[in-house]
This record gives C-alpha cells, sequence and structure tokens, in this order.
C-alpha cells in the first residue's frame, strides 16, 4: 500500500541470507518458495515436529530466517503449491528489516489499534495452553503441548471471532487496504487452484443462491484448533467458525455438500432471500 515492497521483487533484496535464490514476496505468499518446511522435522513419541516445540529467541521470524528456514531448497522456487508456514515467517522478517518493528508489534499498531479490536495478539512463547485462550483436541483426544508462537507470522495470532468479523469488515469497506490493493491480495491463480495471495478466491454456485458467489477463503488448524474465515465481499458478509477439535471434517465448498458448504448456504443465501 506504501510502496515500500515488491510483490516480485526478490527476497534476497530484503534478506541477505536469500541473495541469488531468486525466490519472490508473490512465491511466498503464494507457497511456492520451496524452501524447508517444519513438517518435515522429526516427530517425537507425541507425533509432534520438534519445530512446535521450542523456546527462546531461535523461534522469532527474524531468527527462523536465517536459520531453518534459510537452509537447502526442497525444490525450484515458482513450481507447485505447497503450504509451509516458513513462508510467512520469512514475510514476517522482510517486514521487520523494512520497518524496524517486528511483526507483532506492526499487527499491534496497523491493525488492532486501527480498528479498536481488542483481543488480537501473538502468542507469548512458551505461555500456558501454548498461547491460545482454548483447549485443543484431536478426535476428543487432547492434543499434545505445542508452543504456537513458534509460529510466528504463519499462525501464532490468536483472537476472539468478533474482532475477526471486525477485520473481515474493514477488509471488505477499505479500511485497511484500497480497492486496488485488496484486489490484488483476493486475485485467485487458477494454475494454484485459486490461491490468491494468503487466501483461497473462487466462485462457488451455494444451494438458495441464484448465481455463483464470489468467496475468499482462510482456513487453519493448529493444536488441536481449526479456523475457517470465509468473506463474500460483494454481499458484504462473512462467516466465521472456530472449533476446538482438529478431527472435525469441513469438507470441500467445491464439491457442493460437507459442512462449509452447508453453513455458507445458510449464511449467504437462505439469509438473503
Amino acid at each position: 500500500e506504501h510502496g515500500r515492497l515488491e510483490l516480485d521483487a526478490s527476497v534476497g533484496r530484503y534478506l541477505p541470507a536469500y541473495a541469488g535464490r531468486n525466490i519472490t514476496l508473490r512465491q511466498l505468499l503464494q507457497h511456492q518458495s520451496g524452501l524447508p518446511n517444519p513438517v518435515d522435522t522429526p516427530v517425537d513419541g507425541d507425533d509432534v515436529q520438534s519445530f512446535y516445540r521450542e523456546t527462546g529467541t531461535a523461534i522469532v521470524d527474524a531468527q527462523r530466517a536465517r536459520g531453518f528456514c534459510a537452509g537447502a531448497v526442497k525444490r525450484a522456487p515458482g513450481g507447485k503449491f505447497e503450504y509451509n508456514n516458513c513462508n510467512y515467517q520469512v514475510l514476517g522478517a522482510v517486514l521487520e528489516a523494512v520497518t524496524g518493528k517486528q511483526y507483532g508489534s506492526l499487527v499491534a499498531k496497523r491493525i488492532a489499534q486501527a480498528l479498536g479490536i481488542k483481543t488480537l495478539r501473538e502468542a507469548a512463547d512458551g505461555a500456558l495452553g501454548g498461547g491460545a485462550d482454548v483447549t485443543g483436541y484431536s478426535g476428543g483426544k487432547l492434543y499434545p503441548a505445542i508452543n504456537i508462537a513458534t509460529a510466528g507470522a504463519a499462525g501464532a495470532l490468536v483472537g476472539s471471532a468478533n474482532d475477526l468479523a471486525t477485520f473481515d469488515q474493514a477488509l471488505m469497506n477499505g479500511r485497511l487496504v484500497s480497492a486496488k490493493s485488496r484486489a490484488t491480495l483476493w486475485a485467485g491463480n487458477p494454475k494454484l487452484g485459486y490461491e490468491g495471495l494468503g487466501v483461497w478466491s473462487f466462485p462457488a454456485l451455494l444451494k438458495g443462491c441464484a448465481k455463483p458467489v464470489n468467496l475468499i477463503e482462510r482456513r487453519g488448524d493448529f493444536g488441536g484448533t481449526q479456523a475457517r474465515n470465509i468473506i463474500a465481499p460483494d454481499l458484504n458478509r462473512a462467516l466465521i467458525v472456530f472449533v476446538n477439535d482438529d478431527a472435525i471434517d469441513f469438507g470441500e465448498i467445491w464439491q457442493g455438500k460437507g459442512l462449509s458448504y452447508d453453513l455458507l448456504a445458510s449464511a449467504f443465501c437462505q439469509a438473503a432471500r
């Protein structure tokens, strides 16, 4: 928005550890970097990757970007989509290098304070329950303890559904970025399964709606919790669901069935009739 970063610039322009790698900010945002992936780190007896149980200064974005995430690449950049938390931790390090402020501080000032929301924060390192306000489960069994702060800019933000709704409305109504920037953010690439910049962006024909509805979907699961944040910008509506069991099956919207599909049809179509 301020012209301080270029989506198609090499990460090496901002972080010396990536000089010569030809990975762009856009490829990080769309999970095409080929960087080493935390899911490939050794697992312990609880089947948790070692990456997510670390604590201390080594887990902050700037250190991850110079450490684990700067390791040998898995493949050349620009190839297939592979979700990878390193991508966003490197982006967090880029933001810090350009602004001089850590990711959590930027979120607090540019988003939480700007929108007057109180619960949004970055999970504290080693906090009780991993830094979240809920207890996570997997198929009804307590999820093993992890340190949510290890995800940094990739997944360490916590907050309430109400405050997430305020964030969604601010995106839709131009309080955070311009319409031009939002269009760039939400441009789904069919070659990548309609991946935009950090979101899935696609039209869906929902039961009860006369025509396809353009959807912006952000999903995630971490520490036994799942989130679905789905925006219908043309309807000025958003559906937000948090559950604290990672075994709950939301289904895929494009298949025309499943929990997400049914909830969307109810929220976006039946309510509009």
